[in-house]
């Protein structure tokens, strides 16, 4: 007995975690990637982490996970698929992290690696306009203006 987390069991902690992990990801989102709000797959990360634990726990294959998504994924002409790139390199990192977290067996983040690969594939295909696949329950907006995290304006000192 290695004591390491097997697909099944992590793939429960990531379908039942996904919520937090959504919150995390969006924390570290925002702190790496400031000059845009909310992030391009802001919409669809909770479904993501949510369908990915639950493929991997039915001993799925991590090209499942993308096609299972719904929620609503931004694409922006001026940010372009490089900011989809860099936001689903975030989320490796926070799924890296939990992997690590809870002793998981390499397999496991293998396989996750693989399913943020095939989204990202996907999504930066969509964004530049060439074929993809597209989920059922995804719906794809298009921002025709800039993206920039909202101004807090300060009135008489009490509200920010």
């Amino acid at each position: 007995m290695t004591g390491r987390t097997g697909p099944r069991a992590a793939g429960r902690i990531l379908a039942q975690s996904a919520d937090e992990l959504t919150r995390i990801w969006r924390l570290a989102r925002a702190s790496s990637r400031r000059q845009v709000f909310p992030g391009l797959l802001d919409g669809a990360m909770t479904s993501f982490l949510r369908e990915a634990g639950r493929i991997l726990a039915d001993g799925g294959a991590p090209e499942e996970v993308w096609p299972a998504v719904s929620g609503t994924l931004r694409l922006s002409d001026a940010l372009g698929a490089a900011e989809l790139t860099a936001e689903w390199a975030v989320a490796m990192e926070v799924l890296a992290a939990v992997c690590e977290s809870f002793a998981s067996d390499p397999a496991v983040a293998s396989w996750l690696a693989r399913a943020v690969a095939e989204a990202e594939k996907d999504t930066t295909a969509l964004a530049a306009g060439q074929p993809a696949r597209r989920p059922a329950g995804l719906l794809v907006v298009r921002a025709l203006g800039p993206m920039p995290p909202p101004k807090r304006v300060l009135r008489s000192g009490a509200e920010e």
